[in-house]
Order: structure tokens, then C-alpha cells, then sequence
């Protein structure tokens, strides 16, 4: 494609298929934003819910959609879901 976007990290340009597939990046930088803002319960089910979805095979999209969801409610709710 002749579209490009410029990445924040490295202030390079990318052209836009290479920016779809960087799901795997943003996966990791979240579990390790989550580790740091939730409780270590909470960070357990995170864990297991993310392990639960590499097994039954969900795309990578539907991950970081799914655990950026986790992060958000569990830090509004402030509480350990194990806990409701």
C-alpha cells in the first residue's frame, strides 16, 4: 500500500500493513503494563484469561482487544474479580 503512519517509538514510517501486524508488540507492552497496575490476583487471572485464549486459538486482535478490556474494568472496578 502506498498509506503510511509514523510509528511514536521510533519516529520512522511505516507503510500501513506493516502497522497492522504489530499486535504481538502491543500484547506484550500490555502484559507488562498490567503486571505493574493490577493486583497480583488479578494479575493472575489475566494471566490464565490470556493463556485461555492462545489455547482456544483466538487471533491476536481479539487478545489485545479482550485483555486491554480486562486492564480498564479492573482498574475502575479496583477490586479483585475473584472477589465478585
Amino acid at each position: 500500500m502506498t498509506m503510511s503512519v509514523i510509528s511514536k517509538e521510533k519516529k520512522k514510517t511505516i507503510n500501513l500493513t506493516e502497522n497492522l501486524y504489530q499486535r504481538e508488540k502491543w500484547i506484550t507492552k500490555l502484559v507488562q503494563s498490567a503486571k505493574k497496575e493490577l493486583s497480583v490476583a488479578n494479575y493472575e487471572l489475566f494471566e490464565e484469561y490470556n493463556n485461555e485464549m492462545v489455547r482456544l486459538s483466538h487471533s491476536k486482535i481479539t487478545r489485545h482487544k479482550n485483555l486491554t478490556h480486562y486492564v480498564k474494568l479492573s482498574l475502575i472496578y479496583n477490586e479483585d474479580w475473584n472477589q465478585r
